[in-house]
């Protein structure tokens, strides 16, 4: 990823960043990356996927397998995620933690995101990962959006964990025929 990419994936998010007195409707980040370390995170998986339009980031989806997540908990980056990490680093391998994914909010029902992860389906199948978990937000707002667009794919909540910083987040796991 070039430092212009990682900027531009930077900035989308930073445009999805939760409002917690109005959570957005088509769905929101929580923690967010400086530049640096989307970069440094695109560098560490195979699963970091980007989507433009006429040239322009329009949607990125940013995943781990298990052993990038490990390497990524050895080396303290993702603390602020213990309780979500916790949960899925006690799956059977091999899996995979998606993080994040982001869509330009004017574009949010434009399967740009489906796209993205429909390649991601397709990359696991080659590789033989039948699993795949995310973290939604579940307090002190839920993400609807995020737990709806999740299910419409056949993840299915698994357990609810609490992060240190006390945010409620759901453990959804989808399952694939490899």
């Amino acid at each position: 990823m070039t430092s212009e990419d990682a900027e531009s994936v930077s900035n989308l998010a930073k445009s999805l960043e939760v409002d917690f007195e109005r959570p957005q409707a088509n769905g929101f980040l929580v923690y967010l990356h400086e530049i640096e370390e989307f970069a440094r995170r695109s560098g560490l998986t195979d699963y970091f996927y980007v989507a433009e339009r006429d040239s322009e980031l329009v949607g990125y989806l940013m995943c781990y397998d298990n052993n990038a997540l490990e390497s990524l908990v050895e080396a303290n980056v993702l603390n602020y995620e213990d309780g979500i990490v916790r949960e899925v680093s006690k799956q059977e391998r091999p899996y995979i933690f998606g993080d994040h994914i982001g869509v330009r909010e004017d574009l949010t029902q434009g399967n740009i995101g489906r796209n993205l992860m429909e390649t991601l389906f397709e990359d696991m199948r080659e590789k033989g990962i039948n699993r795949m978990y995310v973290g939604v937000l579940h307090s002190p707002v839920r993400n609807e959006a995020s737990v709806s667009f999740v299910r419409s794919f056949g993840f299915e909540e698994v357990s609810e964990v609490s992060n240190s910083d006390g945010l409620i987040w759901g453990i959804y796991c989808r399952r694939q025929v490899l």
